[in-house]
């Protein structure tokens, strides 16, 4: 178990990449469950992992993140290695259910959701991996009652930063973003 503020110093650092990959007892599991893992049509930039960290470092170039921002950074695509033998090696579609699963356990490994602030923090991370893909699908959704719901969760300005970030860090052949989360809001 590992107290909450060990975890909320380290992210909140100058270069939370280096302080990610320098705590292996912490967080050395969750990194190996995205190194490797890859899907021919996404992640030009590499396997998971490579684009986590280009996730992380946008997301610390936001003026506004925290530690917090950085957390669900790191576990918003730690699912896909599932998702990707879930679907038999096609898509990594349904990838944030697992994430979620897999951060959820890592909190309890932890005991990161062992005080009330813990726990209130986990469920803001947990809202925003499982909705990260949903930015997304904006366009695309129907539902106006769906879209409400997203973009009127005090949650969703955390979600947008992950978004952008997401989008920044969805490199091309060419190696540039495949998308901009301005086209979609």
């Amino acid at each position: 178990m590992k107290d909450m503020r060990e975890v909320v110093d380290l992210l909140s650092g100058p270069d939370p990449v280096a302080a990610i990959e320098g705590s292996p007892d912490l967080f050395g599991h969750i990194v190996g469950l995205m190194d490797g893992t890859e899907h021919p049509r996404f992640h030009c930039e590499g396997d998971v992992w490579q684009h986590t960290k280009l996730v992380i470092k946008n997301v610390a170039a936001d003026p506004d993140h925290d530690w917090l921002d950085i957390l669900i950074a790191l576990f918003h695509d730690v699912g896909k290695k599932y998702a990707l033998v879930e679907n038999q090696g096609k898509h990594m579609g349904g990838h944030e259910n697992h994430s979620v699963t897999l951060f959820w356990e890592w909190c309890n490994k932890t005991g990161f959701t062992n005080s009330e602030p813990g726990r209130t923090w986990a469920h803001h991370a947990d809202w925003c991996i499982e909705h990260h893909m949903d930015m997304h699908r904006l366009p695309e959704h129907r539902s106006a009652c769906r879209i409400m719901l997203i973009v009127t969760d005090h949650r969703f300005p955390r979600l947008v930063r992950l978004a952008a970030a997401d989008a920044k860090s969805d490199l091309g052949p060419d190696g540039k973003p495949t998308s901009d989360i301005k086209d979609i809001l």
